[in-house]
């Protein structure tokens, strides 16, 4: 009795007694400080510097469940694609003619020669060696007693070789082949040997190369349609699922899971807090406005603002509880229990002792809290519909 006494003459009680905004502002700081402390410990993360190659000084498991893009991986399967993309061919229809025109210009020379009566067969074959033709001097001595007509005709037949050859396409890489079936066609003709060798002779000196060329345009399009079509590469974590044992050396992948679930980020502690504080002090805000504008009789008495205070922090306690019981939990069954959180008994209370308005207001309040606290927006869904109903 002697304490009660002295506390009731303390000049600092007076005030507070004397003063109903006084009272209400004390109402609010120690209920906002009771808020931050039981919920910022839940907020803030553990923060663990650590990188590839480093003892990992704990053991560390997933608290929730994650997936993500293993960007490495997705680079190296675009990479494989780009390297095994099929390469897609056009037909140049123009190389055929170029082939054409060489084989009647390189016809032309020769004949040039083997048809002047000025100058002599030693003389021929000198030039037409000159000319990188390989012809003896027998072969120049019967090729000028040969019609012109028929070395015409000679020409034309190694045409229709070279294009038989070439109408389907030949490339680079079966160039080699397709000149060596061009010469076997020549030998197995039946002709005289002679007419065979001035065929290969203008075959050699033929430009040769490939009319089946890579599309660039084409195959890009087709590269980029598979990759666009190609899946990323996902990691996913399950809920406590490890991640890493202690004492094990940690590898770049583990270090990529460890950034994912926050705990190497640095968290700025007093944003984490100041958030906390401006959302109570917001919610405290609005169901003033409501009490003042609407049930008068409930605001102008400390001890329904008190006990409406206590139910607050009796639920978020609540929720507070069951989440940490979620967390250590192990079983497959864990993510329902936050669904226990007793938001309607909360709610019910509220409409029951002071009224059913507020209590509609209080649901609402502490089902954004709970997803504050749990950042499932499932979990918020059905506490809100649970009080409501």
């Amino acid at each position: 009795m002697g304490l009660a006494k002295k506390i009731k003459k303390n000049k600092i009680y007076k005030l507070f007694e004397g003063n109903a905004l006084y009272r209400r502002i004390l109402y609010v700081f120690i209920f906002t400080a009771m808020v931050t402390a039981l919920l910022s410990g839940a907020l803030i993360p553990d923060v663990i510097d650590l990188e590839a190659g480093d003892v990992s000084p704990v053991t560390i498991e997933a608290d929730r469940y994650i997936s993500f893009v293993d960007e490495e991986a997705t680079a190296l399967r675009r990479a494989e694609i780009e390297e095994n993309v099929r390469t897609i061919y056009r037909l140049e229809r123009s190389v055929l003619q170029e082939y054409s025109e060489q084989l009647d210009n390189l016809s032309e020379k020769i004949k040039q020669v083997l048809y002047d009566d000025e100058l002599l067969v030693n003389q021929k074959v000198n030039i037409l060696n000159g000319l990188g033709f390989n012809l003896t001097l027998i072969d120049v001595e019967t090729l000028e007693e040969t019609p012109e007509s028929q070395l015409d005709a000679l020409t034309e037949r190694l045409e229709v070789i070279i294009r038989s050859n070439f109408i389907a396409g030949v490339n680079n890489e079966s160039l080699l082949f397709a000149m060596e079936k061009i010469n076997s066609d020549i030998n197995l003709l039946d002709i005289n040997p002679v007419y065979k060798k001035f065929m290969l002779n203008i075959l050699s000196s033929v430009d040769m190369k490939a009319n089946l060329v890579p599309d660039q345009e084409a195959t890009q399009k087709e590269l980029s349609e598979q990759i666009e079509e190609a899946e990323p590469v996902r990691i996913v974590v399950q809920r406590n699922e490890r991640v890493v044992a202690k004492g094990d050396v940690l590898t770049p992948k583990q270090i990529e899971i460890i950034n994912w679930l926050g705990y190497s980020e640095q968290v700025n502690r007093f944003a984490i807090i100041a958030s906390v504080i401006i959302y109570t002090l917001v919610f405290i805000m609005l169901v003033s406005l409501f009490l003042r504008n609407y049930r008068k009789e409930l605001y102008d008495e400390d001890k329904n603002i008190i006990l409406l205070m206590v139910l607050f922090f009796l639920a978020l306690l609540f929720i507070r509880i069951f989440i940490t019981i979620q967390d250590f939990s192990v079983s497959i069954y864990a993510p329902l229990i936050n669904f226990l959180i007793p938001t309607a008994a909360i709610a019910m209370l509220i409409a029951i002792l002071l009224d059913d308005k507020l209590g509609y207001i209080s649901a609402a309040i502490i089902s954004i809290y709970i997803g504050i606290l749990t950042g499932q927006i499932a979990y918020v869904f059905m506490a809100f519909v649970g009080s409501f109903v």
